[in-house]
């Protein structure tokens, strides 16, 4: 199977078993339509520039759902499951087509800037987060994993960590 066809399978199932699948409490989160516009947006840009302004208004708009949510901005740990869920609703919702392929040429971008950004960290975010939804297909333990590749991506440099998940979940 193709690594897109895996990823609606991983998105089927996380949907299928709502947000307790990510550890996301039931009931606290009902991501609105302007998500969904994000998650598009960065299938449908045609310029890996716009692609990647796509990624960063993903991440702040799941950020403002969260902070909602809970009444407070959400911690790195506490966003990734929930990048995650909202990833799997759009990739169900027909709404991120050939959404790897997006995120490569978003990344392919970033690395020809060479800059360090808020860019770069919603990328890796992202990036980690569909591979989150990826892994539900194949049955990896992923109860530990979005924190544990998130502490690892802090730790290091973005550039660094968006190429080492990338050829890792290749």
């Amino acid at each position: 199977a193709t690594e897109q066809q895996r990823l609606a399978r991983g998105a089927a199932a996380i949907t299928r078993d709502g947000a307790g699948a990510l550890g996301i409490s039931a009931g606290g989160l009902n991501f609105s339509r302007e998500s969904w516009r994000c998650w598009s947006a960065i299938c449908n840009e045609p310029l890996p520039s716009g692609k990647l302004r796509a990624v960063v208004e993903v991440c702040d708009q799941v950020a403002a759902e969260v902070a909602s949510w809970q009444h407070r901005a959400a911690a790195a740990e506490e966003l990734l499951p929930c990048v995650s869920y909202s990833a799997a609703r759009a990739i169900s919702a027909g709404h991120a087509p050939e959404l790897l392929v997006s995120l490569r040429f978003a990344q392919i971008h970033l690395r020809s800037c060479g800059t360090r950004s808020k860019a770069g960290y919603c990328l890796v975010t992202v990036q980690v987060a569909v591979q989150v939804v990826a892994d539900h297909a194949s049955g990896a333990d992923v109860t530990a994993s979005p924190r544990a590749e998130l502490t690892r991506c802090r730790s290091s440099s973005t550039h660094t960590c968006a190429e080492e998940l990338v050829s890792v979940h290749q």
